[in-house]
């Protein structure tokens, strides 16, 4: 990765710092990959309450997790995987789709937030998000152009 090879000139490769920096990543990309079969679940058992999923998504499974959510989540992984064959190059943009166009959503929900409540300083709360979601749309523009 980028990071490995700053990490390498920076510390020489084979360094205490080099290998600190490489655990740190893999921690990180562990606990990022997990997020979303612990909140994906969450979500559907939400939506299937409201009627939006089928129920058996309000199911708990033997180990009172939302058993479900979680095939779902992984089976949807495994086609992925298939149809892209595995690779990264394929799989980043989606991924990044799926990353900003949401934030993009909550940013613009946020200011509309501020706008209909107005509680204090509510003006410079909603610029604070209009720059998010300014930011979150160009990306997006960004990676659909391209």
């Amino acid at each position: 990765t980028v990071l490995s090879q700053i990490a390498a000139t920076t510390f020489g490769g084979h360094g205490v710092g080099f290998y600190v920096i490489q655990l740190a990543t893999a921690l990180i990309l562990a606990v990022a990959a997990n997020t979303g079969f612990s909140a994906f679940p969450m979500l559907a058992l939400n939506l299937a309450r409201d009627k939006y999923l089928p129920h058996l998504y309000m199911d708990k499974g033997d180990r009172l997790g939302y058993s479900n959510g979680i095939l779902s989540l992984a089976f949807g992984a495994i086609i992925l995987l298939l149809i892209f064959h595995g690779s990264t190059d394929a799989l980043i943009p989606l991924y990044a789709v799926g990353v900003f166009v949401p934030f993009t959503l909550s940013q613009s929900g946020m200011i509309i937030h501020w706008w209909r409540k107005k509680p204090g300083y509510w003006w410079f709360k909603a610029l604070i998000n209009f720059i998010g979601a300014a930011i979150s749309v160009i990306l997006v523009i960004t990676l659909f152009a391209t």
